[in-house]
């Protein structure tokens, strides 16, 4: 009997999958039962006081693997909760002649970003931006990973002057 309810479970597994539909609107989907029965096979061995029993009897025996109640954190689980802290959105600046290109960057709010400046110039530069400060050489470049900033406009000072900005909650796309 479990070799049919594993034929069956796969017929149907195959059965979500297939060519196109010719429709590219939407991709294809799959729908899987939430819990696939389980069987282990044992062998078990009689007791000896047992009339008419062997050594050799094999039994099958449908079993669940026991329950403890607890499932995996999301967190361990690809896709899970926890992931958003490895999303960074890069903002880069090139500084020549103590100006920032581009001069205005637009980002979305809350999200981690990863500040990048190269120096152009032939002088070492201090940038500031949102509690940073970052030094960088001549020819040089240099980073810093900002938290997450709310929705507004932030100054990028370059040795204590307003060279550029970053404007948090900016929506992806064109």
């Amino acid at each position: 009997m479990s070799v049919r309810v594993l034929a069956l479970a796969l017929g149907a597994g195959l059965a979500g999958c297939g060519g196109g539909s010719g429709s590219a609107s939407a991709p294809p989907t799959r729908t899987l039962p939430a819990q696939m029965p389980q069987t282990v096979e044992t062998t078990t061995v009689p007791p000896a006081s047992t009339p008419g029993a062997t050594a050799s009897t094999p039994a099958t025996t449908a079993t669940r693997p026991p329950r403890t109640g607890r499932t995996a954190p999301p967190e361990s689980v690809p896709g899970g909760a926890g992931d958003e802290g490895g999303i960074r959105v890069p903002v880069a600046f090139v500084l020549t002649g103590g100006r920032l290109q581009p001069p205005s960057v637009a980002v979305p709010a809350f999200l981690r970003l990863e500040l990048g400046v190269r120096n152009g110039d032939r002088r070492p530069h201090v940038i500031r931006f949102a509690g940073h400060r970052l030094s960088v050489g001549a020819g040089a470049a240099a980073g810093t990973i900002v938290r997450g900033l709310r929705k507004g406009t932030y100054p990028v000072l370059v040795d204590g002057r307003p060279a550029g900005r970053v404007v948090t909650g900016a929506q992806p796309g064109p």
